[in-house]
């Protein structure tokens, strides 16, 4: 299975912010004072529900929408009130019954404005976590897809964004990743299905903030 950093179900949704928390919305940005870090939490209570989930096995990830998010309750982005839909596991990497390899994402959405979701992704080792955001690094453009990548700089914290506009069924998202090489683990925001306004009157920079200010709020 490829490790590339793709939004494995058929929703391109993604968000989040902490457990018990209803999240805010980035417009105030980030405190870039403090030091961001995946929560601990996310990590551990991800990988102890891993082999014990319906996802652990299969090749695609299984998501269950009576399930509660371990990363977040449904924050607010783009100003907006978000909902969560569902959550669940999935492989990543070579195998799909590896403890220490798997992905895990709580899925989102916004009624007529967009489709969110936050994913953590944990690899079993450093070639593998490298090579991931390589791939996500590189991604390149489609005769369906425009997409841009981009490096953003919010406080003490790199962000990667890749910028992403559909021209042949018009609307755009956005994908900001934060890798944590010591952990081996990658968390990536996506809000998807944004009208063309919406689209622009985005950007990377404020993607980034908000994955940043989600972590720190973790």
């Amino acid at each position: 299975m490829s490790r590339r950093l793709t939004i494995a179900a058929a929703t391109l949704a993604f968000a989040l912010c902490t457990a018990g928390c209803s999240g805010d919305d980035a417009s105030d940005g980030p405190d870039t004072s403090k030091t961001t870090q995946i929560p601990t939490s996310w990590i551990n209570d991800t990988k102890k529900g891993w082999p014990k989930s319906d996802g652990f096995g299969s090749t695609i990830p299984v998501y269950d929408a009576h399930a509660d998010c371990l990363l977040a309750d449904a924050p607010t982005l783009m100003s907006t009130e978000t909902e969560l839909t569902d959550a669940g596991w999935g492989p990543f990497g070579d195998t799909n019954d590896d403890p220490a390899s798997f992905r895990y994402a709580c899925n989102y959405y916004a009624e007529d404005s967009f489709t969110a979701s936050l994913e953590l992704i944990k690899s079993a080792d450093s070639a593998s976590e490298k090579s991931a955001v390589a791939d996500f690094k590189s991604t390149e453009s489609t005769s369906v897809q425009d997409n841009t990548v981009t490096t953003e700089t919010v406080g003490d914290s790199t962000v990667y964004v890749l910028q992403r506009w559909y021209p042949t069924n018009p609307q755009g998202a956005y994908l900001a990743l934060y890798d944590e090489p010591k952990s081996r683990a990658t968390v990536i925001l996506t809000l998807g299905s944004l009208s063309k306004k919406d689209f622009k009157n985005y950007s990377p920079h404020k993607a980034a903030e908000q994955l940043i200010t989600l972590l720190q709020a973790g």
